[in-house]
């Protein structure tokens, strides 16, 4: 009895390891547990057990975006940060597309229907407030949004710049990063002349614009061949969008293959800041 006794003890110390081998053979299959090969909590992924359907969706909404479009060659789009626009050319885009919703504008004394407009406004006046509001409506989405009741309304004002800043500025700076490589750069319309021009890329450099495009936010500007080695500027201002619009960086480039002093075409960053100027 005494050796039986000893047999099923190790017996059933022998079957608990076993079934403790078993169990920790097991596949790992809790989903929220990082070390398990089935991990999986993102809840905009449609394969996780916590996927949030509604996540990925929005009531019926109005929110729009406003683009300023650079008139000229070579153009420039760029999204409205704030309130103000250079340019003539203002294209609105709804954010949210559905095929069961209906959209209309309202811009100005002007109606329009679709998702979005692409309008001229080169005979509004500068300086007054433009209003752009967008009405969506549609079947709302009760399932994931119960507040939801089919109509929403958005409405957004720009301005026309009464100051144009791409060719009468003054910018102060340095170039290649380095603050002590100072340089001004001027940019101004010559009235004797009939023409801008642009001077201080060089020590002798006094460059006529031979074309230049630009919103509230950018500039490209480019020059003809007046010893300036065939010039170009790209200049952001507020870069950080901090609104500081006398902060500015930007490149300028020179050279090309029919310039001896600068066969190869050279393009430099430079910022500072920018001071407005009238000549």
């Amino acid at each position: 009895m005494k050796y039986l006794n000893v047999f099923c003890k190790q017996y059933i110390w022998g079957l608990s390891f076993l079934l403790l081998l078993i169990a920790s053979c097991k596949p790992c299959d809790d989903w929220t547990d990082p070390e398990c090969p089935n991990y999986c909590v993102d809840e905009t992924n449609p394969l996780c057990p916590n996927y949030d359907e509604c996540l990925k969706q929005t009531p019926v909404s109005a929110d729009f975006l406003m683009l300023e479009r650079s008139i000229g060659a070579d153009p420039i789009t760029d999204t409205i940060y704030y309130d103000t626009v250079l340019s003539s050319s203002v294209i609105t885009q709804a954010l949210h597309i559905h095929e069961d919703w209906t959209y209309k504008w309202e811009i100005g004394a002007g109606e329009y229907e679709g998702t979005s407009t692409a309008l001229d406004y080169s005979t509004a006046p500068r300086g007054l407030p433009i209003s752009v509001r967008l009405i969506v409506e549609g079947p709302p989405n009760l399932t994931c949004f119960p507040d939801d009741d089919g109509r929403d309304t958005v409405t957004r004002y720009f301005f026309r710049s009464t100051a144009p800043w791409v060719d009468t500025t003054l910018y102060i700076g340095f170039r290649n990063n380095d603050p002590s490589d100072s340089m001004t750069l001027k940019v101004y319309y010559d009235f004797d002349r009939g023409n801008t021009y642009f001077s201080g890329l060089t020590e002798t450099c006094l460059g006529s614009i031979g074309g230049s495009s630009g919103t509230w936010k950018r500039a490209r500007i480019g020059s003809s061949t007046f010893g300036c080695y065939s010039a170009g500027m790209y200049i952001v201002q507020d870069p950080d969008k901090t609104k500081d619009f006398s902060k500015f960086k930007g490149t300028y480039s020179l050279g090309g293959p029919t310039y001896p002093d600068i066969p190869e075409r050279v393009t430099i960053p430079f910022e500072g800041r920018i001071v407005k100027i009238r000549l």
